[in-house]
């Protein structure tokens, strides 16, 4: 009897784990994202307890328990993959992040934009740059700030020509990669010297800088202002300038 016990509480476990990740397509599809963590993890990228992100929303081991995933084979768009251990994962999600993460994106962002506008033209901008409805399916949800839906005609003039009928303003997430992403575009193949006031600092320090500190990039090429920031190994200085704080009284 006791072994009986034990035999279905194995059978139990077992069965609640391998429910994990499953998606809910009625063919095998299903265990399309199952099979594909399994993979990484034989491969050693993640274990085989990731956290699991869809459109922002997080999906831990645990959860997935008692919960599924409501998303099947065809609503995936694109997955990224975040390694064991890795810091982006643990400073967002904490230490569930540790195993592993993945980053689904669905088609979910351009439906949010389909139900507010009707069957017109839409031109879709980043910032003031066009993008292609294709380009627009390449960026993750994960990355979107907000989104910002003109349909008035007078406010679209403002965007766009008469041809189009309303205009969808997405708003990206400020990464710390974008110093460095500005410092590379001004500064070819080169060394590089990064300064908080005059305190140098490593290019990892610089990634963990919060964007909203930031109250200015100051980038000299100059070789003769370089000189008195740097020796002659350095192409170019980057000077970081941080908001004050204020202060507690």
């Amino acid at each position: 009897m006791n072994k009986l016990i034990l035999i279905l509480f194995v059978v139990a476990i077992v069965g609640c784990s391998t429910n994990r990740y499953v998606l809910t397509d009625n063919n095998t599809d299903r265990k399309y994202l199952k099979e594909y963590i399994n993979k990484l993890a034989k491969e050693g990228e993640i274990s085989n307890k990731p956290l699991v992100v869809v459109d922002g929303l997080v999906y831990s081991y645990s959860y997935l328990k008692t919960e599924k995933l409501q998303i099947n084979k065809a609503d995936i768009n694109k997955i990224e993959v975040l390694p064991k251990n890795n810091e982006k994962a643990i400073k967002t999600f904490g230490e569930k992040g540790r195993n592993g993460t993945l980053l689904i994106s669905t088609n979910k962002v351009q439906e949010k934009v389909a139900k507010t506008i009707s069957d017109g033209k839409m031109l879709y901008l980043i910032g003031d740059r066009p993008i292609t409805q294709e380009e627009l399916k390449t960026i993750s949800p994960s990355d979107i700030d907000a989104i910002k839906v003109i349909k008035d005609r007078l406010e679209v003039s403002k965007y766009a020509s008469d041809k189009y009928d309303c205009v969808v303003l997405i708003t990206l997430k400020k990464k710390p990669e974008v110093i460095q992403e500005k410092a590379s575009k001004a500064i070819s193949d080169s060394k590089v010297l990064y300064l908080i006031g005059d305190r140098p600092i490593t290019q990892e320090e610089l990634k963990t800088i919060d964007p909203k500190d930031i109250d200015s990039i100051n980038i000299i090429k100059d070789r003769l202002e370089v000189s008195k920031y740097a020796s002659d190994k350095y192409d170019g200085v980057v000077i970081v300038t941080l908001k004050k704080k204020p202060e507690v009284k």
